[in-house]
């Protein structure tokens, strides 16, 4: 069925503008899936010159310290931990930092859930970060079919600097096993992550070519064994943190511990404040 993605998105990168005319193209082809969300600003093809570091900061230093750099790039790094422990709050201060420097980014959200104002403030400029989701999905479902072809199709047209796939609970629709409040049940949940684990080694071959950084946030690890990320984060909610007497708010933490690392340092640990948004999923 999507034989030609590669073809579609290949050929406007032989044209002078490189990655405008690859965003340009992508763009038209998720929306032609009915995967842009349709109230959330869409970014233009001309947003701005791309700078290619080998690593993404985050512009949260304490974060950057256990990074090398940064989420690094042509890698697959994975943010894991449980709902409303921060996970989602750091990839944002990422994102926005890929944003103030006039590069793109993308985030597949398919349970509809991410919330424009909270992403703003964190510092994210939204006319530089696509949002990929169904249309009319709503919140709480999943589709890990549209949500790892997405992936891979943003990937594999090297316009973007970072790739956010928000991977909880992806689950496969409409095939049964739902729960008794119509949530996804077990057999569907397991058919996601058998998913993942088919595509898991295509998402990081196509990051690794395309120069991206692709990071996959969830609640447990994608299951590959045979092509395990670069690099895991743990990451849990703490109290908040006494204020400096100049402040009049504690901020809240999230400690983020590195489970695995092709750089070094797997075990290291620090607690990052997440400022005003740190209640985030």
């Amino acid at each position: 069925m999507y034989r030609n993605v590669e073809t579609m998105i290949a050929a406007p990168a032989l044209e002078a503008d490189g990655k405008r005319a690859r965003f340009a193209a992508v763009r038209e082809l998720l929306a032609a899936k009915g995967l842009l969300a349709p109230s959330w600003p869409t970014p233009e093809a001309d947003a701005g010159p791309v700078v290619e570091p080998d690593a993404l900061p985050t512009g949260l230093p304490a974060l950057d310290r256990l990074l090398p750099g940064g989420f690094p790039r042509r890698a697959v790094s994975e943010v894991l931990g449980p709902v409303a422990c921060g996970k989602t709050t750091l990839v944002a201060h990422a994102v926005a930092a890929v944003t103030r420097a006039r590069r793109l980014a993308a985030w597949i959200d398919p349970r509809g859930e991410a919330y424009p104002p909270a992403f703003a403030r964190a510092g994210v400029e939204l006319s530089r970060l696509l949002w990929v989701r169904p249309h009319g999905v709503r919140p709480g479902s999943t589709n890990a079919r549209d949500a790892l072809w997405a992936a891979e199709v943003l990937l594999q047209s090297a316009a973007f600097e970072v790739v956010v796939l928000d991977a909880s609970g992806l689950t496969f629709e409409p095939h049964g096993g739902r729960d008794e409040r119509g949530g996804a049940g077990p057999k569907e949940r397991a058919t996601a992550r058998m998913a993942l684990e088919r595509r898991a080694v295509v998402l990081r071959t196509a990051a690794e070519t395309a120069g991206v950084a692709l990071v996959v946030l969830g609640e447990r690890g994608l299951p590959a064994p045979g092509a395990p990320p670069a690099l895991t984060l743990e990451v849990e909610m703490r109290a908040p943190q006494p204020p400096p007497q100049s402040q009049s708010h504690a901020h809240a933490c999230a400690h983020v511990r590195v489970a695995r690392s092709r750089w070094g340092g797997a075990g290291r640990e620090a607690c990052v404040e997440l400022g005003e948004w740190g209640a985030a999923p």
